[in-house]
């Protein structure tokens, strides 16, 4: 049976057995299997290479979630420069995770995918193509800046699927682009309710919208949006609270993973009469 190298095994269950010499020793090999498909891994743990010094995942999101938090009240408090682009998108990135991982701001370097995804995200090579036309389409929506509510939110949906799409990062785009929506929303007229939106909720929705029906996270960010407040003691209690959810939800896994011989992303950046760079995902063959 071929192993599942789309998560490391340095970490046995809690409450299982221990494991025997053998089973460390193939769960090493998996380990260093996966690694060297995915630069990012440490081939002795099968977790991201990072500079806190953790050697399984549990210790690593532990340390990484502290460390992250403290930085995005930073952000809160001193947001930097809003361009509203792929830079833009970078330098939160670089903040965030700039006390865990070297490369925090860099533009990921192989292709991936959702664990249990068959859709890859969009193609590393293709990457500051793909984000100029998303953020292209953003700014001639003015940053959804004097839309009603229900028009706000519908294409909100949109841009927040072109950018999920992108997944420019290794590691940490979720948190990344939550922020990035936040700061976009609050200059809107808005403010989105992240920890009110539960993990199963969010990755139906997200995975509906990559192939193509945006419905279920219209629903999803329409049930958070609401008129921004002016208290700033409220954003960052608001920034704390998304931070927490966040830790307290499970982590999906990333599978990332050269494209085979033969094998397509399934996903287009096209023209459209109203609105260019429009991305758009359509189903695959199964694979």
């Amino acid at each position: 049976m071929r192993p599942d190298l789309t998560q490391p095994v340095s970490e046995p269950t809690p409450g299982a057995p221990e494991l025997s010499a053998e089973q460390r020793a193939r769960a090493a090999e998996i380990n260093r299997q996966r690694a060297a498909g995915d630069p990012y891994l440490d081939p002795e743990t099968g977790i991201l290479r990072n500079k806190v010094g953790a050697t399984t995942q549990a210790e690593l999101s532990h340390k990484e979630d502290i460390l992250v938090e403290a930085r995005a009240l930073q952000l809160t408090q001193s947001p930097g420069k809003l361009t509203f682009d792929l830079e833009h998108l970078q330098r939160i990135h670089a903040h965030l995770f700039q006390d865990v991982y070297d490369w925090a701001g860099q533009l990921r370097s192989i292709d991936m995918r959702k664990v249990g995804d068959t859709e890859m995200f969009f193609p590393q090579a293709h990457l500051p193509l793909g984000a100029f036309h998303t953020f292209n389409a953003l700014h001639e929506d003015r940053l959804l800046r004097g839309l009603p509510r229900e028009k706000f939110v519908d294409r909100l949906a949109e841009h927040l699927n072109n950018v999920n799409i992108l997944h420019p990062f290794r590691e940490g785009n979720g948190r990344t682009q939550r922020i990035l929506f936040d700061q976009l929303a609050q200059r809107a007229g808005y403010e989105l309710d992240w920890p009110a939106v539960r993990g199963f909720t969010n990755d139906h929705a997200s995975r509906a919208a990559r192939g193509g029906d945006l419905q279920p996270l219209r629903e999803m960010l329409a049930s958070i949006t609401h008129p921004a407040q002016t208290n700033p003691n409220a954003q960052l209690e608001q920034v704390r609270d998304v931070l927490r959810a966040q830790r307290a939800a499970p982590r999906q896994g990333v599978a990332a993973e050269q494209m085979a011989q033969g094998e397509s992303y399934y996903g287009s950046v096209h023209e459209r009469q109203q609105r260019q760079g429009h991305l758009e995902p359509r189903q695959g063959p199964s694979r």
